[in-house]
């Protein structure tokens, strides 16, 4: 099953016991986006797996109806060149997106009844969800 093991405090990590095969590896750190890598364990060879974690940016995006409420439960796609996320806002109608910090503009769009979207380049913002 899954172990939640920290690295130490160069980032390193030394875990012993595991069988032989492939193994999947999923690597969180605050600040960085996630990163899943797998290595592959053969008898009697120690592997070693380097991972670089990239910076995030993080965008909070309010999702509201054209009169300014929340729009809560709203389908949000964030789209960019090199990125595709899709998510759902929560009850107050936030939606917490992560992208690459180098990505200093996304586009945003909903569909609870009809698509919206424009152009977001500041880490808070509100998208209008248009009605029929």
């Amino acid at each position: 099953g899954p172990r939640f093991p920290r690295t130490d405090s160069d980032g390193r990590l030394e875990l012993e016991s595991l069988v032989l095969g492939r193994h999947r590896f999923r690597l969180h750190a605050w600040g960085f986006l996630a990163a899943e890598e797998s290595v592959l364990l053969h008898a009697d060879t120690p592997a070693e797996l380097v991972v670089q974690l990239r910076p995030e940016r993080i965008w909070r995006v309010r999702t509201v109806d054209e009169e300014g409420p929340p729009k809560p439960f709203a389908a949000v796609t964030i789209r960019h060149r090199r990125f595709y996320q899709k998510r759902r806002s929560d009850s107050k109608g936030w939606c917490i997106l992560r992208t690459p910090a180098e990505i200093d503009s996304i586009e945003l769009s909903s569909r609870p009844q009809v698509w919206s979207s424009f152009f977001a380049d500041q880490p808070t913002c509100e998208l209008t969800v248009a009605p029929k």
